[in-house]
């Protein structure tokens, strides 16, 4: 009996680095292109090392300016002074 074997997984390239920026960015809702659907795309021709060149330092700040998360704040809660009393009223919880 002759076997038959499945045809080898579709690879695409390999994986891109993440995460460049210094501070949090806003996010986008977008759809990730599954790698192996990247050929003959304009993705595919895209030389990611030249784009990170070119904007390297001022370029990459103005991008994360641009496009940088609402930072939130924490307000400090003042500590309670040795003289304050908190009373707890167990019959309410």
């Amino acid at each position: 009996m002759h076997g038959f074997a499945a045809p080898p997984a579709p690879t695409g390239p390999p994986p891109k680095q993440i995460n460049l920026a210094s501070k949090p960015l806003k996010s986008f809702n977008w759809v990730k292109i599954p790698s192996t659907k990247v050929k003959d795309t304009i993705w595919s021709h895209i030389n990611d090392d030249s784009v990170h060149n070119v904007l390297k330092g001022a370029g990459y700040e103005e991008f994360e300016n641009l496009f940088a998360a609402k930072e939130t704040k924490m307000e400090q809660l003042s500590p309670l002074d040795a003289s304050s009393t908190i009373f707890i009223d167990l019959s309410h919880s």
